[in-house]
């Protein structure tokens, strides 16, 4: 985020002037800074939407664009949960150890998370660590069950 934006969008909205955003490439728009007392500027700044708040318009920064909680949180976690407990089922059913099986499974789910968000930023999306976080918190809890199995 461009600080210099922000803080002249505030100066500007102190002295009584206005921010336009005009949309140019990916997320970023350039903002037209105007002002009687200011003179006027263009500053780079990421820009989704403007909006008005009463006879002035406001430049709104982008939203996160990867809160903590969504649904698809939800998803990571519990398909980690069950990679982790199947891989450790099947390790074991193949006549490894806890000991060696516990880690086997944490590799491949781990391995299939970091996988699926390399194929998230292949195709046009973005890599998200707070996926990865819900995928390990997954991984935690699958092991946690398969250190009460025999």
């Amino acid at each position: 985020m461009n600080m210099l934006g922000l803080v002249l969008s505030a100066l500007v909205y102190g002295l009584g002037g206005s921010v336009r955003a005009v949309p140019a490439a990916g997320n970023e728009c350039v903002a037209a800074v105007t002002s009687s007392s200011v003179a006027s500027a263009w500053v780079v700044v990421p820009v989704l939407r403007e909006e008005r708040l009463g006879s002035a318009p406001v430049v709104v920064a982008p939203a996160a664009r990867d809160p903590w909680l969504r649904e698809d949180k939800a998803q990571h976690l519990f398909m980690s949960f069950a990679l982790t407990t199947m891989t450790f089922g099947a390790a074991r059913a193949a006549g490894l150890d806890a000991r060696v099986a516990m880690p086997v499974a944490a590799g491949v789910t781990l391995a299939a998370g970091v996988g699926k968000e390399i194929h998230d930023k292949r195709s046009g999306r973005f890599f998200s660590i707070r996926d990865l976080a819900f995928d390990v918190a997954g991984v935690g809890l699958g092991l946690t069950l398969a250190a009460y199995t025999r």
